[in-house]
């Protein structure tokens, strides 16, 4: 009976162990600090899916940054910090500010917003990958609708910056391109998430039934 028992429990937690195991990879990617002296540093988590970005400029006037462009024709996706604490999501246009982003498509998350010694430093999460189905903006009129999703195997990235001369976003003192490297982190590793939860409690029910079986046949 101990043989039958030992056959029929470690399938289970075979099962268990491995269905619970996969791979988180990490990608990280930094400006450096641009002629603006803003800095942008960027973490990709393939696991959880989120993006996780640490924008610091100037703490009284707007800065922000445009992805997966070089320049402002061809209508990227960006991020802006205000110099009044104010952070938000852009659709820029040629030669124009463009408009804002007024859904939720990528669950843009301002996490912090601290100012140190004329500093403004900014993190903000959002999904990888943004819908291109519920992405809108306040106006089609301005420019065309380029959602962004974040590269999720590594490779370089296009970029713009801007930096302004008043708090509020409007025309940029500075600006300027430059492209990034998303690389592998050495963190990258093998995690443990369940994937069907209450597995072990089956495996305890089963093992429950069957001493209650062997228990019974005793008799």
């Amino acid at each position: 009976m101990r043989s039958i028992l030992f056959k029929l429990l470690v399938p289970v937690a075979f099962l268990s162990v491995n269905s619970s195991l996969t791979y988180a990879d990490l990608f990280t990617a930094s400006t450096g600090l641009t002629a603006g002296n803003t800095q942008l540093d960027m973490q990709v988590n393939t696991l959880t899916g989120k993006v996780s970005l640490t924008m610091s400029g100037d703490a009284h006037k707007w800065f922000g940054f445009g992805f997966d462009a070089s320049t402002m024709d061809v209508g990227p996706y960006a991020i802006v910090a205000q110099g009044d604490g104010n952070v938000f999501e852009q659709d820029l246009a040629d030669r124009s500010p463009g408009s804002r982003v007024t859904s939720d498509t990528a669950g843009f998350k301002v996490l912090s917003n601290t100012v140190e010694n004329n500093l403004r430093t900014v993190v903000v999460e959002r999904n990888i990958q943004q819908d291109p189905a519920t992405y809108s903006i306040a106006s089609e009129v301005l420019n065309t609708l380029n959602p962004f999703s974040f590269p999720q195997s590594g490779g370089g990235l296009e970029m713009i910056w801007a930096k302004g001369f008043a708090a509020h976003f409007a025309f940029h003192d500075v600006a300027g391109e430059l492209q990034v490297n998303f690389e592998l982190q050495p963190e990258s590793e093998a995690v443990s998430v369940p994937l069907m939860p209450g597995l072990f409690t089956l495996i305890f029910l089963l093992a429950g039934s069957v001493f209650g079986y062997l228990s019974l046949n005793k008799r």
